[in-house]
């Protein structure tokens, strides 16, 4: 399983990571990008599974982002986690595709449940 952390501030994203990989319970890759550039790199040259992205970042706006991953066709779960995540109506996080969300700080059960909707939505396409 690959899961890219999208989040400019490099405490937040660390966290993310080790929780992501504390809770998996098979072989997981957690990449780190700290803007939208470089997480778009990495989308196009890795297949992740999951993405999880914040909603304020240097170069453009995650919700935004997120928007324009699902116009190119990447099928990706995208779950929000972003400070702001309560603030953001929730159709306009339906419009720019997210899968699921949290408010930050990201936390060990989150890292929980976000894999088991991933294996939820794995099994629905099954």
């Amino acid at each position: 399983m690959r899961v890219l952390v999208v989040e400019d501030a490099p405490l937040q994203a660390r966290l993310a990571q080790i929780f992501m990989r504390q809770a998996a319970s098979e072989n997981i890759q957690v990449d780190l990008a700290f803007a939208c550039q470089t997480a778009r790199e990495k989308i196009y040259a890795v297949e992740y599974d999951i993405i999880l992205m914040d909603f304020g970042l240097p170069d453009g706006s995650g919700l935004a982002f997120a928007k324009q991953l699902r116009a190119e066709g990447i099928t990706a779960m995208i779950i929000g986690v972003s400070g702001n995540y309560d603030n953001v109506l929730p159709e306009d996080r339906d419009r720019a595709g997210l899968d699921g969300g949290f408010r930050k700080p990201f936390t060990i059960q989150e890292a929980r449940q976000v894999l088991e909707m991933f294996a939820a939505r794995k099994n629905r396409m099954n």
